[in-house]
């Protein structure tokens, strides 16, 4: 049993709401000396400066729309991945030997970089972007007939960088942009350290106040977790509606 869970690819008042809740479900604990822990005060600290980061993170309307943009192009690279999945065990050779060339390549980028800054992301996309046009992986593709999901990859990454790079200018848009994106990985690695703390005091104290807050952060990030599925779900519906209507255009 864990309690964590990453909130890293949550729109930002998604998370401040959850910070919210789990603060809630703190204070309502009971617990004596809960509230005066370190790992607490921090993760209290962190929860605050999340919603002052979120305000100002407002002010910029691109911020929440990097966020829905990055998450489309993370969608893009896993669903291009798991298309490779699908045809390693294929009945036609040819198949199994594109998809093993194209599947190297997910091997050696893996899937961290997506969890990392945006410039980093940027920058690995764009890099294994190029490894796909190289002629033994291009020409995998369209054995696969993988066309489409890479013109999705490629159209979503680079929708991002232009929209990223439009407000790169805009001095106060992009203080108040790296304000938010340096608290909420902060609220991530303190909350993520709080949790550990609480998972750690289930273990060593009888109190059983102890699981019955554990059991309730539980149920918490079960909703949390089935909301955001639910929105990806929407987006990845939204995508698919967007590359047929791109495809019935050519």
């Amino acid at each position: 049993m864990s309690l964590y869970f990453s909130t890293s690819k949550m729109l930002l008042k998604d998370v401040v709401d959850y910070g919210k809740k789990l603060d809630s479900q703190v204070i309502g604990s009971g617990i004596e000396g809960l509230t005066t822990s370190k790992p607490y005060l921090r993760f209290k600290e962190a929860n605050a400066n999340l919603g002052q980061g979120y305000m100002l993170s407002r002010k910029s309307e691109f911020t929440e729309k990097l966020f829905e943009l990055d998450q489309k192009r993370g969608n893009s690279y896993r669903g291009l991945y798991h298309g490779v999945q699908s045809f390693l065990y294929s009945d036609v050779p040819a198949e199994v030997l594109a998809a093993k060339r194209l599947n190297v390549l997910f091997e050696h980028y893996g899937f961290d970089f997506l969890e990392g800054s945006y410039s980093g992301e940027s920058s690995t996309l764009a890099s294994f972007i190029d490894d796909l046009k190289k002629p033994e992986n291009a020409a995998a593709i369209v054995t696969l007939k993988f066309e489409p999901k890479q013109a999705q990859l490629v159209n979503d990454v680079t929708t991002f960088d232009t929209t990223y790079n439009q407000k790169v200018d805009d001095k106060d848009s992009k203080a108040d942009f790296v304000a938010a994106t340096r608290v909420r990985r902060e609220f991530e690695q303190a909350t993520k350290n709080f949790l550990a703390y609480v998972q750690g005091k289930l273990l060593e104290d009888s109190d059983p106040k102890w699981e019955t807050l554990c059991s309730k952060i539980l149920l918490l990030n079960q909703d949390v977790m089935k909301t955001e599925a639910l929105h990806q779900a929407a987006l990845k519906n939204k995508r698919e509606e967007e590359q047929k209507k791109s495809e019935g255009q050519k």
